[in-house]
């Protein structure tokens, strides 16, 4: 059986699985942000790939998606980016997600990407 879900219900699946902040970015402080921006980023790449019909899995889905800023992935693709201010390692990083296949989409606290 199969069950059209709206954007909603998708944060909620990830809410009740505890899996939100799998999709936030670190702010400055350190706090957690943008999760609630990069699911949706996520939902509509979904729902613009697999055309409204896709079997919902969260866990394969924290595994396949990130929601990072640019030193984060830098640190963990072992990325060069010292020196860089942030608009040229945001374009960098573009460049690097967009050159790999890896791009999913961007929030205003990072990028959503495939990892691999």
């Amino acid at each position: 059986m199969y069950q059209t879900i709206n954007f909603s219900q998708f944060v909620d699946a990830f809410v009740d699985m505890g899996r939100q902040y799998n999709f936030a970015t670190h702010a400055e402080n350190n706090d957690l942000v943008g999760w609630y921006d990069g699911l949706r980023v996520l939902f509509d790449h979904l729902e613009e790939v697999h055309d409204g019909a896709y079997e919902l899995d969260v866990i394969a889905l924290c595994c396949e998606f990130s929601h990072d800023t640019a030193q984060e992935i830098a640190n963990n693709y072992g990325l060069e980016y010292a020196g860089r201010d942030e608009d040229d390692a945001n374009l960098a990083m573009r460049d690097y997600l967009n050159g790999e296949g890896m791009l999913i989409g961007e929030t205003k606290y990072g990028f959503v990407y495939r990892q691999h």
